[in-house]
């Protein structure tokens, strides 16, 4: 598995159009796979923060090494270790504490009846504090992790893509052109391990909906 961190060149005009529009963003990552990949198989997990300079840092976990230079002359910064990677290998230990970040796309299902008497499940945000907190302790409890601390820092209503006016919604009906919008919480904390595999399958694969959108990620590291 490999982690890299790329400072973004916000003077580049791609760069300003995927910072703002993760659709975009999510595209040209596709870009950097490796040709030979099976791409339905193979998923990019990424986040987007800001360094203490306030510049865009993009992290990126993958099975295999992205290639680099598939992206756009100039996206990256033009400073030392504007694209640093390396290779992880997971060593994780039932009992271990570890402090972890987290954005994700916190939802849960509503089953609504369709006219010809199917069920379908409907996603939506789950919006206040507690029903998120809630949401990860489910994800702690199917991923072999316990959540023993928890500050949800941020929570951001994005546009991941705009809707054409041809699109349809699950019950096949059209819909008129506009946003799709999706919740994205932050969290920061202390989990301790349960289940060393489910755990590192959690990391490797990541967690809840939104992955294509910059959440999933789940990063770990020694807990202060």
């Amino acid at each position: 598995m490999y982690l890299a961190s790329l400072i973004l060149n916000l003077r580049h005009r791609q760069v300003r159009v995927d910072v703002a529009r993760p659709y975009e963003l999510h595209r040209t990552l596709a870009r950097t796979l490796p040709d030979a990949l099976d791409k339905a198989a193979e998923r990019l997990l990424y986040r987007l923060e800001a360094t203490p300079d306030g510049l865009p840092r993009l992290l990126v976990q993958s099975h295999l090494p992205p290639r680099w230079d598939a992206l756009p002359p100039g996206y990256l910064a033009p400073i030392a270790d504007a694209l640093r990677m390396k290779e992880v290998a997971l060593q994780l230990d039932p009992g271990q504490l570890l402090a972890f970040r987290l954005v994700a796309n916190p939802t849960k299902r509503l089953s609504r009846s369709l006219p010809q008497g199917r069920d379908k499940s409907q996603r939506v945000g789950l919006r206040t504090a507690q029903e998120q907190e809630e949401w990860l302790a489910r994800k702690g409890a199917q991923h072999g992790f316990a959540v023993m601390q928890v500050t949800i820092s941020r929570q951001d209503v994005i546009a991941v893509r705009r809707r054409l006016s041809g699109d349809a919604d699950e019950g096949g009906a059209a819909m008129a052109a506009g946003p799709i919008t999706q919740l994205n919480a932050q969290f920061d904390g202390v989990l301790q391990v349960v289940d060393a595999a489910a755990l590192a399958a959690a990391v490797a694969h990541g967690i809840g909906s939104g992955k294509a959108f910059g959440c999933g990620l789940l990063s770990l590291a020694p807990a202060r």
